[in-house]
């Protein structure tokens, strides 16, 4: 049975992933530490381990990493800026090790605070902001 990784699986895109993922057969599994969100939106079907993406450690391969946690709001890098940081970068380091040593494919998303407030909505890629 193939498998996929999901961090930040509790939120929106991470969750439908998920359950998207489980429909087609997939073993989920989704590391999530529920700091950005309340509700539990992971589907009872898959895997959760409830952790900070800097700290999660895995021997088990992965044939999909999908690297969706992260501290999008701008308030958080004001107010928590070493956890954000942290989950950011290196969170992004963790994703790419456990891909590279599963030899699976890796995804990465970014979120759309990178264009501020936004006057433009849906955002175009070519929008500075």
């Amino acid at each position: 049975m193939a498998s996929v990784l999901i961090s930040g699986g509790n939120g929106f895109l991470g969750s439908h992933l998920a359950d998207k993922f489980i429909s087609k057969g997939y073993e989920v599994t989704v590391v999530d530490d529920f700091s950005t969100s309340k509700r539990k939106n992971v589907p009872k079907e898959a895997t959760l381990i409830k952790k900070k993406i800097e700290d999660y450690k895995t021997n088990k391969k992965y044939d999909f990493v999908i690297h969706l946690a992260a501290r999008p709001s701008p308030e958080d890098y004001i107010s928590k800026p070493v956890s954000t940081i942290s989950s950011n970068s290196l969170g992004t380091y963790k994703m790419l090790e456990i891909a590279k040593d599963s030899n699976a494919i890796f995804m990465y998303t970014s979120s759309s605070e990178v264009y501020g407030d936004a006057s433009i909505i849906p955002t175009n890629e070519d929008y500075f902001g």
